[in-house]
């Protein structure tokens, strides 16, 4: 939804998850592509892929790297590096 208000506008179809960067510009999306999910950030650069458990993408403050957790059972996380 608009912070300005109006109607929602699709951005990317099939995305599963989704975070904003810190400044609000770009968004780190995991998305179903040829049966498997990726882990895109910006959207369009592809950081990592796998057939399943990528899951809840958070952008560092900084913007250098997106992580997400290893496993949704446990506390681990896996941090992914990005040349942004």
């Amino acid at each position: 939804m608009p912070l300005a208000g109006g109607a929602p506008r699709e951005i990317l179809e099939r995305v599963v998850f989704a975070d904003w960067s810190p400044d609000g510009s770009n968004l780190a999306v995991v998305r179903r592509v040829q049966g498997r999910l990726r882990l895109e950030y910006p959207i369009g650069n592809k950081l990592y892929e796998a057939k399943f458990s990528i899951m809840f993408p958070r952008v560092s403050p900084k913007e250098d790297m997106v992580g997400v957790p290893r496993s949704a059972r446990t506390a681990s996380a896996k941090s992914i590096a990005s040349d942004c």
